[in-house]
Order: C-alpha cells, then structure tokens, then sequence
C-alpha cells in the first residue's frame, strides 16, 4: 500500500469526521468530544505545511484519549442492550486485551527511539523508499566513523530524489573531511545549485576553498550566506578565519565580535578572537578569550594547549602546567620541547 493512498485516504476519513461533526454533537456530545480530540491533535499531520516530522508519532498520543472516550461511551450502550453482567464482562476484557497489545507495542517501540541510530535503522526498515531517512543513516554512520557507509547512504538519497540539497551538501562535508575538496566543492554547488537560498552549502564551500587556500573566494561565500541570513553566527567567524588569513586583522576581529555579539555561547569564536589578538600582541585579551571558550566547552582541548603555551611565557608555570596537563589528557598530542621545559617547573 503506497504512502499516497495512506495520505488520500486518511484525508477523506478527516473530511468525513469534520462534515459530521454537527450532527454526532446533535445526538452524542460526548461523542463529539472524542472526535474532536482525535481530530484536533491529528490535524498536523495533514497540514500542507511538513510540520508532522516536528512532533513524529507522539501525536498520536493525544488522539488515543479520542478514541478512548468513544470506546467508553459505546461500551456503556452496549450495558443497556446487554445488561447480562456476563456479556458487559466480555466487551469489558476484550477493550483491556487491546490496551494491553498498545501497551505492549508502545514498550517496544520506545526502544526504536533510544537512540538516533536505533530509530532511523528502525525506520528505514519500515520506509526503505525515505530519501529524508537514508539522509541520516548516512549522518549516523558519518558521526560512528563508517564513512563509506555514510557515502553510501547519501548517494541512496540522491537517487530517491535528485533534488535533495541536504544530501549533496552531507555528502561534501565527508569529502571535504577526507581532504578531497575539488569534488566536495562540486557537491558543494550541485546543492546551491538546487538551493540558491541554501546557507550552509555556501558556508561549507567556503570553508572548502579555505582548505585550498583560496580566501578571497571563501570570504565572497561567507559574505553570500550572512546576506541571505544575517544572524548566521557561524558564517562570521569563519569570514574571521579568512580574513586572518590574509593578514587582515582588524576585519578578522570585527567579524569574530559579530559572531559573539549573535551567540555569546560560541566557543569557537572566542577562540578564534584569541587567537588573532595573540597574534596582534594583545596577550592578556588572549587569555581572557581563550577562559571563555573554555567556560563554555570545558573539553576545548586547543584553547587548554594555547593557555598553557600563554601562561608559560608569562611565567605563571603552575596555570600552564595544568592547562597542559588537561589538554594531553583530552588527547592532544602536546610538543615534547615543551613539556620538557614544563617539566622543570613541576
């Protein structure tokens, strides 16, 4: 059975219980509550506007009271007409074996929502045609480190629907991450291409021809996404990356401030701003800024490092041991020259 004539169908049967909604209040007000209610918490699932993925199948939580109420009220009817206390028993046990059977399958299904992985491998089982679902099985397997099952998966997408940004984009991202940037940027463009308005292609295309080392171009596709989103925090910082890289200093740090000014939780441009005010000669502000990216993300193992370094040169040898410390033990691999010189202070 097709999902469309599961929609179809399911949109007549709404329009069937709307239209009787005037006469089921005429003969059973508490009929109509039911429905109401059933109808009422159903309803997003057939707006014209994809806003059911936001609430998934809880909706169906609140609609199950609907149902309920109407099982009650003809359970009490059917005690009139059958009054015999044996027969009300029957209808009595059959209602509770079916609150126990949704029970049961709502138990079961809470363990395909443990995790992202369980559900979208759950659901993929069940709609093997979901190019939104092989888009993030392919995002799970990225994020496990399975990336040619992560490739596999957007390619899947792509395939289902040929006009599915999100997965080009997906897709380049692990490209780019593999240092492969020339068809990361072709990916790149394929999703501008079906998305003009599509922020992160552009912000991620930049950060590809950053990795060319081509900034002029990454800072005219960071300019492009803040012109289409102007709160688009992550776009500055970046811009701020380049233009630190061309030697641009002051540029660099008003659009690291205007990241911050967005998001004051944003670590990365804390530490960004740290950096090129090091940089610039500003070593205290540096400090300042990189406690405050580590205020933020305790485990921001660069900011640990550059502190220590930091703190060695202005002799403070117990704060840069133990931010040295803190950052080989997040894993970094820290200069042997430089634990050697810490070593003496210990």
């Amino acid at each position: 059975m097709s999902s469309y004539f599961i929609l179809k169908f399911g949109t007549n049967a709404l329009l069937i219980f709307v239209c009787a909604l005037p006469f089921i209040f005429k003969k059973a007000k508490v009929i109509f509550l039911g429905i109401a209610i059933f109808v009422l918490f159903l309803a997003p699932t057939y707006s014209p506007v994809l806003i059911a993925s936001l609430v998934a199948e809880r909706y169906l939580y609140f609609p199950s009271i609907g149902l309920s109420i109407a099982f009650a009220f003809f359970y009490e009817k059917l005690k009139e007409k059958y009054p015999v206390p044996k027969q009300a028993r029957y209808i009595l046990m059959f209602f509770i074996l079916i609150m126990a059977a949704c029970a049961l399958r709502t138990l079961l299904r809470n363990e395909d929502w443990r995790s992202p992985a369980t559900f979208w491998r759950e659901t993929l089982a069940t709609s093997p045609d979901s190019y939104q679902a092989h888009n993030a099985m392919g995002d799970i397997h990225y994020r496990e480190g399975n990336i040619k099952e992560a490739i596999a998966e957007f390619k899947k997408a792509i395939k289902i629907n040929p006009h599915y940004a999100r997965a080009y984009d997906n897709m380049g991202k692990i490209f780019s991450s593999l240092g492969e940037n020339e068809e990361a940027i072709s990916l790149y463009n394929k999703a501008i291409k079906i998305n003009p308005k599509y922020i992160d292609a552009y912000n991620n295309l930049g950060n590809a021809y950053i990795y060319l080392n081509n900034y002029e171009a990454a800072i005219v596709l960071y300019k492009k996404a803040i012109q289409i989103n102007p709160d688009y925090a992550m776009a500055y910082s970046n811009l701020g990356i380049a233009y630190n890289h061309l030697g641009k200093y002051e540029e660099a740090i008003a659009s690291y401030k205007k990241a911050i000014e967005i998001n004051p939780n944003y670590a990365d441009a804390y530490y960004n701003l740290a950096y090129v005010s090091n940089e610039s000669g500003r070593r205290e502000e540096a400090i300042g800024l990189y406690k405050k990216a580590i205020n933020i993300n305790t485990k921001y193992v660069k900011a640990h490092y550059n502190l220590a370094l930091l703190y060695y040169q202005n002799m403070q040898y117990d704060l840069a041991i133990k931010h040295c410390d803190r950052a080989t033990k997040l894993g970094y691999k820290v200069d042997a020259d430089f634990l050697k010189a810490l070593d003496s202070f210990r």
